[in-house]
């Protein structure tokens, strides 16, 4: 078995997520790893912070920036700007739910920017293995 990881950097648009399927092309026994796309990690630790900060509305600005940038490589991936990918949808509806009707407890704090932060690799790995 051969395991590829792909950093962020590397799968940060529709022109890595290209790249990213020539490299694996023609693999078998293949497993793949591919982090948050771009910058995404750093816009959710945002997201985090306005949280922290009780700013429900800059919460759901931040995720709606996010969301329009991984919308940007799907449309290009898939020809199209109304494609839509239905467990991608779920997801950023999941962490704007998560962020706006929990209060942000202090003494849970690693495990709200663990929880936040991991759906930039749902993300990419929705988006990704769909392309796929």
């Amino acid at each position: 078995m051969k395991v590829y990881k792909f950093g962020g950097a590397s799968v940060k648009s529709a022109e890595g997520v290209r790249n990213l399927v020539n490299i694996v092309r023609g693999e078998e026994e293949l497993f793949i790893i591919v982090s948050a796309m771009g910058k995404t990690t750093n816009a959710l630790e945002e997201v985090f912070d306005a949280m922290r900060k009780g700013d429900t509305a800059l919460c759901e600005s931040k995720i709606a920036e996010i969301k329009a940038y991984h919308y940007t490589s799907i449309a290009d991936l898939f020809g199209s700007a109304e494609y839509r990918i239905k467990a991608v949808d779920e997801l950023f509806e999941a962490l704007r739910t998560a962020v706006t009707t929990n209060r942000f407890e202090r003494s849970r704090a690693e495990e709200w920017y663990d929880h936040i932060v991991a759906y930039g690799e749902l993300v990419s790995t929705t988006i990704i293995s769909t392309f796929l």
